[in-house]
């Protein structure tokens, strides 16, 4: 899905993304539950499993598979999981590009 937000609230989120991602992958925040990431190396269609969560996508492009289908997931996209779910992702990342970044929301389904 793609949420409806201005391209000032989007920098203004991907500022503070980058400012709380230090590392390449996923970094803890003081928010419990509360995960950012930063991705700046491609990778080729690699089978993962996701964990319920909600991803909110700012900057950069990334493709998941799901059942043969693609789901583009670019800044302002978001993706919901509510039980593990097998996917395929690729991750696209250009030199000159910024790295992708976003965040994750561990949901504690039960």
């Amino acid at each position: 899905m793609t949420m409806e937000i201005s391209s000032a609230e989007m920098m203004e989120f991907t500022h503070l993304l980058a400012k709380h991602s230090p590392e390449e992958g996923a970094n803890p925040t003081q928010i419990p539950n509360l995960i950012t990431w930063k991705m700046s190396e491609p990778y080729k269609l690699t089978p993962q499993v996701y964990e319920p969560c909600i991803m909110i996508g700012a900057q950069g492009r990334k493709n998941i598979y799901l059942d043969g289908k693609r789901y583009d997931y670019n800044p302002g996209n978001f993706m919901t999981v509510f039980a593990p779910m097998p996917l395929e992702c690729e991750l696209f990342v250009l030199r000159y590009v910024k790295p992708l970044q976003g965040d994750i929301i561990k949901l504690e389904c039960q």
